[in-house]
């Protein structure tokens, strides 16, 4: 099995129909005024490809070794396989970076995508309003 993608977005959704999915709102920064900062919510997509049976999969918020939040399951899987983790009211403790760690298989394959937490001033929400 190899993962092809990791994204952090506010939501996804999958058309019951065709199995379509829609990603809305991808990012890899959080602004917030003050910290701790709570996250209402936010979805990690896993797209897999590899061969059809029964995987584990999860998902894990880390600031260094320390697991902030966590989604994980086993499922049977085909070829191809979407693993949708929702996160909701995450509290990241202080600005910085933050992993998303995604693992297949217990260990066997893992990736990681960082999230930026950014303390924001005025100015600053001004500026980002402004790209």
């Amino acid at each position: 099995m190899k993962i092809l993608s990791l994204l952090v977005s506010n939501k996804v959704s999958v058309n019951d129909d065709t199995k379509n999915i829609t990603i809305e709102g991808v990012f890899d920064s959080i602004g917030a005024f003050t910290f701790p900062a709570k996250h209402k919510e936010l979805t990690v997509s896993l797209i897999t490809q590899g061969i059809a049976g029964k995987h584990y999969f999860k998902i894990s918020i880390m600031k260094g070794n320390k697991e902030l939040a966590a989604v994980d399951k086993e499922a049977l899987t085909g070829i191809s396989h979407r693993f949708i983790a929702n996160f909701y009211d995450v509290v990241f403790p202080e600005p910085g970076t933050y992993t998303i760690k995604a693992i297949a298989d217990k260990e066997k394959l893992t990736t990681d995508i960082n999230l930026n937490l950014l303390k924001q001033t005025s100015k600053l929400w001004t500026w980002l309003l402004n790209q």
